[in-house]
């Protein structure tokens, strides 16, 4: 198949054709995204060929989705380790870690920041939500993560031969 021709002033490149295609692809979500960003903020105007949106401050964190997994052999040891926006660590308010347990794990609070994520003795999943106070002001204000726990059946890694000595022959 030829290469498509390129525009004026666009310098040419070495990659390779299916690179303009995916590169195309992923600017038109771009500029999907942006659309939709435009639209939840209620835009009225769109400026053709250029962005002008202004974002203010912070965005509100969602809650994280985390997905971990293990055979039932095993338990799963996690940390909380919260941080600011600007990335710098948060401190847990005493106290107000909480877990909800969706599923027939189970779990313990080491202490410290570290929970034990404790699987079943069949395979299946859990859901953990962890929550805590952890936003460095007065009052409370629950930040909550997911982490999925998916554990399996343990397969063998070894056939176990084992040397039983020689036998007479009869």
């Amino acid at each position: 198949m030829p290469r498509p021709a390129r525009p004026p002033g666009r310098p040419p490149s070495n990659d390779p054709p299916e690179m303009d295609h995916k590169l195309t692809h992923l600017f038109r979500r771009l500029v999907q995204a942006v659309e939709d960003i435009a639209a939840t903020l209620k835009v009225k105007e769109k400026c053709p060929g250029r962005f002008v949106y202004n974002v203010i401050g912070p965005v509100p964190k969602e809650e994280s989705h985390m997905q971990v997994q293990s055979t039932t052999e095993f338990n799963y040891r996690v940390g909380i380790s919260p941080v600011s926006a600007a990335g710098k660590p948060a401190p847990i308010q005493a106290g107000s870690v909480s877990v909800t347990v969706t599923g027939g794990g189970t779990f313990v609070d080491e202490g410290s920041g570290k929970i034990l994520l404790k699987s079943e003795d069949i395979a299946g999943m859990t859901s953990y939500q962890i929550s805590a106070d952890a936003d460095l002001g007065d009052g409370v204000e629950t930040i909550s993560d997911v982490i999925d726990y998916t554990y399996t059946d343990p397969k063998a890694t070894s056939l176990g031969l084992q040397d039983l000595g020689a036998v007479a022959k009869p």
